[in-house]
């Protein structure tokens, strides 16, 4: 037996994020580069509440578009291409930061801040544009964090953390000798911040306020 009082996500058997409704089981499709592999398992997790208030409108001004030091201000584009939902509602994101080597002084993405505290999870689907493999920046803050390796699927990254400050970063920042690319040209869908040490799946989250899967 189980119980959910809302609607939630998974992923069917076509590979897509699909929201099934209240009180219905989730059969969920295991994913390798892609693709739906091997058979599906019911989904059962605690409930949790994405902080992100706007987790596919990357437009919204709640997002910062950033451009510091030598890098430019990051370009979003709307509804440019079909995301993991099956839809062309997956934004482009484009960050250049023309030729800054400084960590933290050169700067190009965006940020999304949110209040919070103790362990946290962020998470987000991101997809290359280009076809060829990109190396950019995901992390909770904009100054240190992790690299992720984006190819021509999309892929959910994740990232855990136990400290100020709370924000989901994605772009790129200062190539810190090599490790981050100049240019970046890439999809992204689907941001979430979770108050966990470990991500669930996916919490739609557009109304302007955080949203919770019960």
């Amino acid at each position: 037996d189980f119980s959910r009082g809302s609607a939630a996500t998974r992923i069917n058997s076509q590979g897509l994020i699909e929201a099934v409704v209240s009180g219905q089981s989730r059969l969920d499709y295991p994913l390798i580069d892609g693709k739906v592999v091997g058979c599906p398992h019911h989904i059962l997790e605690p409930a949790r509440t994405n902080l992100v208030t706007y987790s596919e409108d990357f437009s919204n001004a709640a997002w910062v578009k950033l451009g510091a030091g030598t890098g430019s201000a990051a370009i979003v584009t709307s509804d440019y291409a079909i995301s993991p939902d099956g839809t062309q509602n997956a934004t482009r994101l484009q960050c250049d930061l023309n030729g800054g080597l400084t960590s933290s002084a050169n700067q190009s993405l965006i940020y999304d801040s949110y209040t919070s505290s103790g362990n946290q999870s962020i998470s987000i689907y991101v997809k290359s544009n280009t076809g060829s493999n990109q190396t950019i920046y995901f992390a909770n803050t904009q100054t240190s964090g992790d690299t992720i390796t984006v190819t021509s699927d999309w892929q959910r990254f994740e990232f855990s953390h136990s400290t100020a400050p709370y924000i989901v970063a994605i772009g790129l920042r200062g190539r810190s000798g090599g490790s981050i690319d100049d240019t970046a040209d890439i999809l992204i869908y689907g941001a979430q911040a979770e108050q966990a040490s470990y991500p669930t799946s996916y919490i739609k989250s557009n109304s302007g306020s955080a949203t919770t899967r019960s």
